[in-house]
């Protein structure tokens, strides 16, 4: 048990009374940027490249289309990146909002979204990083952010969170955090349990909602696929290597529910996962390009219809892959960046087009926007 790492509580009582450890106006940055009208970059025919957020040179390393609150109707955009801070994107009529909520000067990089303080209208953002702290953000609908320090890794980075039920026993959600050198940890509220160690730096997890009990994967730098099925909490969750690469896997992810699971490699393949809860999982290898594929997203992100996963990394392009009638994967290059990119993510961003859109980030310090034209 290490409760002491905890430095207020997550339930709405105790955040009433964490006085002993407010947060520090030093780490807090929250006025927002003046909204600025969207930048073209060149893409792929058919395509839009827009930029949502330019810092310069300082690299994003994770990025997500979110709904923080219902009543500003859509999704916005969260972005963390290497100086420390938490960006919501807001967009609106071709312009982009951006404001920034955390600055703890060492990366960040782990971000989750749930209903943690049931007292405040919306969700809030779990962001933690390199600095071994954990920050929730509540944002409100006036504008600004409320950002408390809720917990405290002494000596780890945070890499990786997931929102969740984890442990039907109590009144959730509760938040699965994994830290390098390598550790998981379940916060309940003002409590955090270690559940073990893991195999290698957990650089992603992905909560099943179809499962019978909540069911995370993970994908680990070592190359370990691995799942975690919880429901014995407080005895700790059941775990299994479902895969080992001889690379490691950066990301993960999914479409919807019942659908397949892709996974990138860090030497190129990406990874289709067929599960099943009635018959082995299936692993097939459908595509091997350039080494230090980084960032994953699944959707219908051109109105085909066709099973569709993009993918990004090194190379700094965002490839489209595509399977035909005839069960080949096509591969279209749709977006080329100056520099490595490092996430990419599924969004629901402009209703005019039926599609999903795309978001991707990276080296150059830049989040931008794919969708169909």
């Amino acid at each position: 048990m290490k409760s002491h790492l905890v430095l207020c509580a997550l339930l709405p009582i105790a955040l009433v009374s964490c006085a002993s450890a407010p947060a520090d106006p030093a780490l807090i940055e929250s006025a927002p940027v003046p909204a600025t009208l969207e930048v073209e970059r060149p893409a792929a025919d058919g395509w839009e490249a827009v930029v949502a957020l330019d810092t310069g040179d300082v690299g994003i390393w994770t990025v997500l289309g979110v709904d923080i609150a219902d009543d500003w109707g859509g999704q916005e955009v969260i972005a963390a990146d290497d100086e420390g801070r938490a960006w919501l994107l807001v967009p609106y009529s071709g312009r982009w909002t951006a404001m920034p909520a955390v600055h703890d000067r060492k990366w960040l990089g782990a971000l989750a979204i749930g209903d943690f303080d049931p007292d405040h209208a919306g969700r809030e953002l779990l962001a933690g990083g390199e600095g071994g702290n954990l920050y929730m953000v509540s944002y409100f609908l006036q504008g600004g952010a409320d950002v408390r320090r809720v917990a405290e890794f002494p000596g780890e980075e945070i890499h990786t969170s997931v929102a969740g039920d984890f442990d039907l026993a109590h009144a959730g959600p509760e938040l699965l955090v994994f830290t390098s050198p390598g550790a998981a940890y379940l916060m309940r509220g003002d409590d955090v349990e270690e559940l073990g160690t893991t195999k290698g730096r957990v650089r992603d997890a992905l909560l099943l909602e179809d499962a019978a009990e909540t069911t995370v994967l993970t994908a680990s730098r070592s190359g370990a696929l691995e799942r975690w099925v919880f429901g014995a909490v407080p005895n700790g969750p059941a775990r299994e290597v479902l895969y080992q690469a001889s690379t490691g896997i950066g990301r993960l992810t999914r479409q919807a529910a019942n659908g397949p699971i892709y996974a990138g490699l860090d030497d190129g393949r990406i990874l289709r996962i067929a599960a099943s809860a009635t018959a082995p999982w299936s692993f097939e290898v459908i595509h091997s390009g350039e080494l230090g594929v980084r960032g994953v997203a699944a959707g219908d992100f051109d109105g085909s219809g066709l099973e569709q996963v993009a993918f990004c990394g090194y190379d700094g392009k965002v490839h489209l892959l595509s399977k035909s009638d005839a069960g080949a994967w096509n591969d279209l290059v749709i977006y080329d960046d100056e520099a490595k990119l490092h996430w990419l993510a599924a969004a629901e961003l402009d209703g005019r087009n039926g599609t999903s859109e795309l978001l991707c980030s990276g080296y150059g310090g830049r989040v931008v926007l794919l969708r169909r034209r």
